[in-house]
């Protein structure tokens, strides 16, 4: 039972060091957003997907003619 719980406290410190550590990561190298770099990949993901829809939508009558 002591193993078991070494190693969960270990992997969750892990887990905490990682998370900060990515953090500060990519504030030094500049390129952190905090919580604009979430909305930034929702819209890019949305964006794309417009995309698709306007290809399919119109590009089908345009095929057509």
């Amino acid at each position: 039972m002591l193993f078991i719980e070494i190693l969960v406290a270990i992997l969750a410190v892990s887990f905490v060091v990682f998370i900060f550590g990515s953090i500060i990561y990519k504030k030094a190298k500049g390129t952190y957003k905090g919580d604009c770099e979430i909305c930034e990949k929702r819209m890019k993901k949305n964006l794309t997907s417009i995309k698709k829809e306007l290809n399919k939508e119109f590009g089908s009558c345009c095929n057509s003619k």
